[in-house]
C-alpha cells in the first residue's frame, strides 16, 4: 500500500528546488556572490621632507596617514601638523599617496 506524501511536504520540496533556480536567473544565470564595499574614509599616507632652520644640511623625513576628503586637504593638513609638531624645521616637500580601501563585506561569509 502506497502512503500519499503530505502537501506540505511536497510544498517545501519544490520551494528548495525552485527558490536557487530563480535567484540564479536573477543573478545573470549563476549563484554569484552578493557582496558591496564597504563605505570607508578616504585615507591618505603623507610623506614629507624637513629642513632645520638653523642648519641647511639637516634634513628629515616624516609620514603620517591622515583621513581627509581630498589630496589637496590632506597635503595642507600634514603642512599643519608638520609646523606644529617640528618648529625649529622647514617643510621644503611632501607628497600624497590614496590609501586603497581595506575589502569587501560578503553576505554568505
Amino acid at each position: 500500500m502506497k502512503r500519499a506524501l503530505p502537501v506540505a511536504f511536497v510544498t517545501a520540496i519544490s520551494l528548495a528546488v525552485v527558490s536557487p533556480i530563480a535567484l540564479a536567473g536573477r543573478q545573470g544565470g549563476s549563484f554569484e556572490r552578493s557582496g558591496w564595499v564597504v563605505r570607508q574614509p578616504t585615507r591618505w599616507i603623507v610623506s614629507g621632507v624637513l629642513q632645520a632652520n638653523t642648519a641647511h644640511n639637516v634634513i628629515k623625513p616624516i609620514h603620517t596617514i591622515l583621513v581627509e576628503p581630498t589630496e589637496d586637504a590632506a597635503l595642507a593638513a600634514f603642512a599643519k601638523l608638520a609646523r606644529h609638531d617640528y618648529p625649529d624645521f622647514t617643510l621644503i616637500g611632501s607628497l600624497a599617496t590614496r590609501v586603497p580601501d581595506a575589502g569587501r563585506c560578503e553576505n554568505s561569509i
